[in-house]
């Protein structure tokens, strides 16, 4: 988070809107000066300013459409408490977890379906890719609550590890470094793994892997969904039509490059076989 005065230069602009993302991850000397901002006549103290200058809606040098938004994760790894001062001068809204309520059951339906497929956008395949990774979280996610999974500590496993892994898919793609199917497979396991140190547990998220990809069967799947953002003019029939032809020769393909592109990266080779097994091919 900058100093105050590195901002300064801004609050003179109309309608202009400041995000401090992870607020509380800065120093509390730092935060504290910005109480003097959430008063009924703002002002900031500049004390970098040899001559103390003074900050006012009054002076003109706040615009009065100016506004400051913060977040704030309690739970983030040495995050500092956000004081009461600060608490008593703003307007909280408190958001639940992007993954929350998130089952195998609702994964389809759940809000990070929808977040995965906007960002599968254009992506021939794009609505089962989001669901495999909306699956495979909602697989960890209960393997850690039931104890099965252990993560490390200080590994945090939230929405964002997802979002984090489909982004890495999105590049790996980008590159041609692999078919659609096995550059998400590879993202979200080079994601989450690292947060299991047991070689047991690691295998727990191969098999969910596997499991993923199965559902939806990816392998026998009628035709293969292209999420769009709406084209404007665009006929639904055309959207979804474009490229089918050639990607419906590759389908199987992608099965067994999700599977095999995988094999070398596993370390041992019990471990490698058995993920092979598990999606359905034979060592």
């Amino acid at each position: 988070m900058p100093q105050p005065s590195a901002c300064a230069a801004g609050l003179c602009l109309p309608g202009l809107q400041v995000l401090l993302d992870n607020l509380n991850t800065a120093p509390p000397e730092v935060v504290e000066r910005l109480n003097s901002l959430f008063e009924d006549s703002p002002t900031l103290h500049l004390y970098e300013h040899s001559d103390g200058e003074v900050l006012s809606r009054a002076a003109g040098s706040i615009h009065p459409s100016f506004r400051l938004f913060g977040t704030c994760n309690p739970g983030r790894i040495s995050a500092h408490k956000v004081s009461t001062a600060l608490l008593n001068r703003v307007i909280r809204i408190c958001l639940m977890p992007l993954d929350a309520g998130l089952t195998l059951d609702n994964a389809d339906e759940h809000d990070l379906m929808h977040i995965l497929a906007h960002r599968f956008s254009g992506v021939h395949g794009g609505l089962e890719l989001a669901s495999l990774c909306v699956r495979f979280h909602a697989s960890v996610t209960a393997a850690v609550a039931a104890g099965q999974v252990k993560l490390l500590g200080g590994y945090p496993l939230t929405a964002r590890s997802m979002l984090f892994a489909a982004q890495g898919a999105l590049q790996y793609m980008q590159r041609s470094e692999c078919s659609p199917v096995a550059a998400a497979v590879k993202a979200l396991l080079t994601t989450y793994i690292p947060g299991v140190a047991s070689r047991e547990q690691q295998l727990l998220l191969l098999r969910a892997a596997a499991a993923a990809v199965s559902s939806p069967d990816l392998s026998s799947k009628a035709s293969y969904e292209q999420p769009t953002v709406g084209a404007a003019g665009a006929d639904t029939w055309q959207q979804q039509a474009a490229g089918l032809s050639s990607k419906m020769a590759q389908l199987e393909e992608l099965v067994a490059a999700a599977s095999w592109a995988l094999v070398p990266t596993v370390p041992g080779v019990a471990v490698a076989a058995e993920y092979a097994k598990q999606v359905g091919f034979g060592c």
